[in-house]
């Protein structure tokens, strides 16, 4: 019989308490409860952000799954696509866009050095030649291929890559699955080793030196299940897959690889993940989706993001994340709060998501029925609404900023209102008026230092006024009036997003940055809104729901620059209320509004963002 020392090399350890996982090697002893006891890995697939938009048949290369993906060309849902999506382990975000548009295309390197190979246009089938070069922002076209291929595997860095296997031009019409390699140092391509088997649609993972390059579809449309390792000159034979398959995704190194989803044989798609440990593939957790052509990431075989694809049904924007360390990663997601007690819309929201005010606002019964304004203020707990004492003001879409026990509630509509009050968590007391009575207008910033902008008089508004405490002065206006927009951050540091333009005939997607004295542009949304809601910080906000005109569970992030797609809320609404100071991007909070049916609405919802924990079991031998 083995020792535990010749089977992993590894000793027992005898420990007095219990070790955080990975710290004190894989088994041991507990000398105070008397167990041997040891640390087992966690192997399973979340729900990540959504694609900017469905997505198949793209190059990928990424560093990490959880800070830098990229995904390039493709299928979306048009062909011959040049758009670039880029993940920052949170959400998606527009990139550069390729100079060629084309699908099927062979990607590798990071997101800030990554290489697009090859792939083809349709209709008709032609297999391109184009190789692109990506520094984090643009494509440029560097040196072509020696000939044309599709769906070969990528992998390596920008400087010491390899394109292997894939399909080359006829002389059939469906074109010739090829062996050969191609190697590239970042200017030229070389011949490298020829593989075994020749295949196309393949998975591939790894460096120059130690590649790997596993399943796909052989001549006569055989489906495979083998796997071959480079060594940068020359490719051997390894283990197969327990399910064989094409057109399947995987990401890793030779000796610590993952592989997931695919087509076993006649458009039956697979959720069948495996994990390679150098020698040989394991099952583990599956995907949730079934799909085929898709896209896949990571550093090695114990992370993955598996992006798009196609279902049974449609090309998707499904994202899914893979873990298997001792750190489980939940992915961010919205869920059911306590129910308000009075149904409104146009709500004024403040404070945090533990301790939140929603005052004002209209009723309206039945649907489409004749608006009633309302001065009914609620706190939320962070489980259940409680009724509190009634603003001064009788309104709807009002601006506010501040926390539950110092927040600060102004203009309104019903008609346009100057008035603004002060909370202290108890009662509103009348405060100065703002200089431009108006609806609709964003807030931010706290009681003391709030910032109040745009909005609806007889027009779309440009104002932008500022509040100490006493009274409110005009300062520099926005660059162009909005209406319906909506702010987070603070006086010093504000982010204006959304709206209606200035002659309401079009909704926007443009942000606005305000540093206390003058205003610049921000990053555009990934989609136009209005009405909608925000929480956090310049730096890192979170914007979701609104209006399209017609209204979108969307949310997306901000880190200061550009935006990128987090998860959705599971009811579309616009006209809520949401946070301000002291708020977060990973603790978000949306109260009643109306929804698409035009019916105010008592949910609900809560987000917390993506969050890790330690959950490395202890097993006993014993």
């Amino acid at each position: 019989m083995s020792t535990y020392k010749e089977l992993r090399g590894l000793k027992v350890k005898y420990l007095a308490d219990d070790p955080d996982p990975g710290t004190a090697g894989d088994v041991w002893y507990n000398s105070g409860t008397y167990e041997l006891k040891g640390f087992v890995g966690r192997a399973a697939w979340s729900s990540g952000a959504l694609l900017i938009s469905v997505q198949r048949d793209g190059g990928y290369g990424s560093s990490t799954p959880t800070s830098a993906s990229w995904l390039a060309g493709g299928v979306s849902p048009a062909r011959n696509q040049a758009t670039t999506q880029e993940y920052n382990g949170t959400g998606w975000a527009s990139g550069g866009d390729l100079n060629t548009g084309r699908e099927e295309g062979i990607g590798f390197g990071t997101q800030t050095a990554a290489v697009h190979v090859g792939g083809a246009t349709y209709p008709p089938s032609v297999l391109k030649d184009e190789v692109e070069e990506y520094d984090g922002s643009s494509w440029t076209e560097v040196t072509d291929l020696p000939a044309n291929r599709k769906k070969g595997g990528g992998f390596g860095t920008l400087t010491a890559g390899v394109v292997g296997l894939g399909r080359l031009d006829p002389p059939s019409s469906a074109g010739t699955n090829s062996a050969t390699s191609l190697e590239y140092d970042g200017t030229n391509w070389t011949a490298g080793g020829a593989a075994s088997t020749a295949r196309a649609y393949v998975a591939a993972s790894g460096t120059l030196t130690a590649g790997l390059v596993v399943g796909g579809e052989a001549p006569s449309s055989s489906v495979q299940s083998v796997s071959e390792e480079y060594n940068g000159t020359a490719w051997t034979s390894s283990g197969s897959l327990n399910t064989a398959r094409w057109i399947l995704a995987g990401n890793g190194t030779q000796t610590s690889a993952v592989v997931y989803g695919g087509d076993t044989g006649s458009s039956t798609y697979t959720v069948n993940t495996e994990m390679y440990d150098g020698s040989s593939w394991t099952e583990t957790s599956n995907l949730s989706t079934a799909r085929a052509r898709l896209q896949g990431g990571g550093s090695d075989g114990t992370q993955a993001v598996a992006s798009g694809g196609l279902t049974s049904t449609a090309v998707t924007n499904i994202t899914e994340e893979f873990n298997n360390t001792f750190e489980v990663v939940t992915a961010g997601a919205w869920a059911s709060g306590g129910n308000m007690n009075v149904a409104r819309r146009d709500i004024t929201g403040f404070g945090i998501q533990t301790a939140a005010v929603a005052v004002g606002g209209r009723t309206h019964s039945p649907p489409g029925g004749p608006f009633t304004q309302s001065a009914k203020s609620e706190e939320y707990d962070g489980s259940a609404w409680a009724n509190g004492n009634d603003a001064n003001t009788s309104a709807g879409g009002r601006g506010g900023a501040g926390t539950l026990t110092a927040g600060i509630a102004f203009g309104g509509e019903g008609p346009a209102t100057d008035e603004s009050e002060e909370y202290n968590g108890t009662s509103y007391t009348e405060g100065d008026d703002l200089t431009v009575g108006r609806s609709g207008l964003a807030g931010c910033g706290t009681q003391t230092a709030a910032l109040a902008v745009g909005g609806y008089v007889t027009a779309p508004s440009a104002v932008a006024e500022e509040y100490n405490g006493t009274s409110w002065t005009a300062v520099t206006a926005m660059p162009a009036a909005r209406y319906d927009p909506k702010g987070l951050g603070l006086q010093t540091a504000a982010l204006v997003t959304g709206g209606d333009n200035a002659a309401q005939t079009d909704i926007l997607a443009t942000s606005l940055e305000y540093d206390g004295s003058s205003w610049t542009a921000g990053g555009d949304l990934l989609v136009k809104t209005r009405g909608h809601g925000t929480s956090g910080i310049q730096t890192a906000g979170l914007i979701y729901g609104g209006g399209q005109p017609g209204l979108t569970t969307d949310a997306s992030s901000y880190d200061g620059t550009s935006f990128a797609t987090a998860p959705s809320l599971a009811t579309a609404r616009i006209y809520f209320g949401d946070l301000a100071e002291g708020s977060t991007s990973s603790a978000a909070l949306v109260s009643g509004g109306f929804n698409a049916s035009d019916a105010s609405i008592l949910t609900t919802e809560e987000f917390t963002g993506e969050f890790a924990t330690e959950t490395g079991s202890t097993i006993d031998f014993d």
